[in-house]
């Protein structure tokens, strides 16, 4: 649950922005130092050379020849888990529950020490054919310049999936990171093939043939439905998109959404969601920050639209993800930043929805905004907590912003029954001033704070207003999701003894 060190864990660590880079967790890096050491261990054991060695000549050039070829063995091996970690249907990952980004955590250090052993192989045997005379004659064999290929193939590999390359041009990442991995397979089997370890490469074509059947397969499930894709807001784009009957929603879980255009249709984004069944509609809604790629794209075009509205074929893949067991503590607290509510709103909302009266937790729900504006997009929802036993606090840290926007926000809402009529007539004729308060009262089960939330004393109190156990669950801005993991762990030990549990909904992929 800690982080490693201090507070930093979903916030990149700062090295003059190229070389920016994640920290695992406190238990991610045992795990993965543990790895290192094994592979060490496996390595250096037992490969001592003789004296004079009858086939070698020498101790130091069997010691080079035991290296080679124990590197570039365990290196094949590791294939299958590096696919396998790297995948959205990973079986792993179903029977344990761990999240999909421990899974790439691991999967990028099991690739670097891969690339470590794959280069030691290289070397090591250029000096044995260097030593032989042999280099130049190889060479021209495709067992050894597949491998040379393979080898440069997953250099290219390692040195674009920097954080500051994955961050800024995400798309080109994926897309060099395909072919390249493509690259890699076709070289590596033609290298090794000859010399009999062709098989060792079939669970790797297996494992990584499954994901993309996989995912082919709950694309079609779902199929390619045409919806309403508008801007809400300055800055979020929304979507409410019709479900098949038995797609199984998961709260706090995402999809990920491929937009049917020729610019970017082969592009699959996840996203966060929020259930309208329990409103008689089949659907899912998704709400979409805009940054930079596909939904900047997006956002030009629907600035250009008519409403800020178009119509567009997508296609879902999902559900992936899994909801946190917050829902087996006696409190529940949730906290959101900005745009990580959906997945929050999803299973705080699904809990108190599944609540008997024998079991019924406490939730609470913290929304952290910037502006009261910022509640526009997402206004529907919280009207529906009104009949929940879910107790809502919403902190607004900027009070200074004009509101213009206030009366068209709620006209069309009220085409989508949302608001009754009258009080709509009633709110035309509000001035600027009067529009928070218009806001406030129709969302009287909501507790509104202004300025920022203290998260070192909110923890503090809701552990000792806390009956029993208490789950924390955070999703946001990473720095505020940093401060709710660092003030649960140092509470672990409080002086009531009870239990203190954190869960990460942030999903951290690039």
């Amino acid at each position: 649950m800690p982080a490693l060190l201090g507070k930093t864990r979903a916030q990149a660590i700062s090295g003059f922005k190229v070389f920016d880079s994640l920290i695992p967790t406190r238990f991610e890096m045992i795990v993965i130092s543990l790895f290192y050491i094994f592979i060490v261990i496996i390595h250096a054991v037992h490969s001592k050379g003789v004296a004079n060695d009858p086939i070698y000549g020498s101790a130091y050039m069997a010691e080079i020849r035991y290296s080679a070829d124990r590197t570039g063995i365990v290196a094949t091996f590791m294939m299958p888990l590096l696919f396998l970690f790297a995948g959205r249907n990973n079986f792993l990952q179903w029977v344990t529950g761990i999240n999909y980004s421990t899974f790439l955590c691991y999967h990028r250090h099991i690739a670097r020490i891969m690339f470590m052993l794959v280069v030691i192989h290289s070397v090591n045997y250029t000096i044995l054919l260097v030593q032989k005379h042999g280099l130049a004659v190889r060479m021209a064999q495709p067992w050894l310049y597949w491998g040379v290929l393979a080898t440069v193939a997953g250099g290219i590999i390692l040195i674009q999936s920097i954080l500051y390359l994955r961050r800024n041009w995400y798309e080109l990442f994926v897309l060099v990171h395909i072919v390249m991995a493509v690259l890699y397979v076709v070289g590596t089997w033609i290298h090794i093939v000859e010399f009999g370890y062709g098989t060792y490469l079939y669970p790797t074509i297996a494992v990584w043939s499954f994901d993309r059947l996989v995912r082919i397969c709950r694309l079609l499930y779902f199929g390619f439905p045409e919806v309403n894709v508008k801007l809400v807001g300055d800055e979020t784009i929304k979507m409410c998109i019709p479900k098949p009957k038995h797609w199984k929603i998961i709260p706090g879980g995402h999809a990920f959404v491929h937009f049917i255009k020729p610019t970017y249709f082969w592009q699959s984004h996840p996203f966060t969601f929020t259930n309208c069944s329990d409103q008689g509609e089949d659907k899912i809604v998704m709400y979409m920050k805009v940054k930079g790629g596909v939904t900047h794209s997006l956002y030009k075009l629907l600035n250009k639209s008519p409403g800020k509205m178009t119509t567009m074929r997508i296609g879902i893949e999902g559900p992936y993800g899994e909801s946190t067991p917050a829902k087996y503590s006696d409190k529940a607290v949730f906290i959101a930043g900005g745009n990580g509510i959906p997945g929050i709103y999803s299973e705080v909302a699904d809990i108190a929805l599944k609540s008997t009266s024998e079991r019924k937790s406490v939730l609470k729900l913290v929304w952290i905004i910037r502006d009261y504006s910022s509640l526009f997009w997402f206004h529907d929802e919280l009207v529906r907590l009104k009949n929940t036993n879910i107790e809502t606090t919403i902190y607004v840290t900027k009070t200074d912003k004009n509101f213009d926007n206030m009366n068209e926000f709620i006209s069309e809402n009220s085409k989508e029954g949302s608001v009754k009529s009258s009080e709509v007539e009633k709110s035309e004729s509000l001035q600027t001033t009067d529009a928070v308060e218009q806001l406030k009262e129709e969302l009287s089960h909501v507790c509104f704070e202004e300025g920022r939330p203290n998260i070192e004393q909110i923890i503090q109190d809701e552990i000792k207003e806390s009956s029993g156990s208490i789950s924390f669950v955070a999703c946001g801005h990473p720095v505020m999701v940093d401060e709710v993991r660092y003030y649960s762990c140092k509470n672990i030990d409080n002086a009531e003894k009870k239990r203190v549990d954190f869960y990460e909904q942030l999903q951290i992929w690039a």
